[in-house]
């Protein structure tokens, strides 16, 4: 009986010596097993700041954009005979325009572009004027507005140059926006030629013209 127990005791001895040796042989290998791998997070989209400047886009044919051209400022020419013509045309309305209450000033502003024998004669008109109106016998008042100017002789260089000018000449008797009568003209106006390309107011002939 004791030779069993003995033989007993031996055999577990070896089933825990066995079990202790398979332990230690397999125990590195679990160690050696790779831990769970992560999978790489997806960074977030990354959105356009707000602050950044814009960059314009680009053609996809490959092709440059074209430069913009900025307009030039250089301004025209003047054209000299487009500057006598608007003064044929100012001077019809100053000579055809005022009233015997401030002495029919359109003929003094036309003294400062008329010739040397020219002022004489707007002197003479002016006074007939002043003269045929009397203040004693009423406000008189006329207005006249080119509504159309010609050139009907010469050109830039020559001695003279005449443009035709049509109008319409209002008379009243104090109020402007009253007229008593309206009445067309076609006054010829004559430039001579001063120094240069300057020229001076030498004569006007004012006709009736039907409306």
């Amino acid at each position: 009986m004791e030779k069993r127990t003995k033989l007993g005791l031996l055999l577990l001895i070896a089933l825990l010596l066995l079990g202790l040796g398979l332990y230690l042989l397999l125990s590195p290998f679990f160690k050696k097993q790779p831990a769970q791998e992560q999978l790489p997070t997806t960074p977030s989209t990354l959105q356009p700041s707000s602050n950044l400047p814009s960059t314009p886009s680009q053609p996809t044919n490959g092709q440059t954009p074209p430069t913009t051209v900025t307009p030039s400022t250089t301004p025209p020419p003047i054209d000299p005979l487009k500057v006598l013509e608007n003064k044929a045309r100012s001077s019809v309305e100053r000579i055809g325009s005022g009233s015997n209450q401030n002495g029919f000033l359109g003929y003094s502003d036309a003294l400062l572009d008329a010739s040397t024998s020219y002022k004489s004669v707007l002197q003479q008109e002016q006074a007939a004027m002043v003269s045929a109106n009397p203040l004693a016998s009423g406000p008189y008042g006329m207005s006249t507005r080119s509504i159309s100017v010609k050139l009907s002789e010469g050109k830039i260089g020559d001695a003279k140059i005449v443009f035709i000018v049509e109008a319409i000449q209002n008379v009243d008797s104090g109020d402007p926006t009253s007229p008593v009568s309206t009445s067309a003209k076609r006054v010829t106006v004559t430039f001579v030629q001063s120094t240069g390309n300057d020229y001076l107011l030498d004569g006007m002939a004012w006709e009736d013209k039907s409306l």
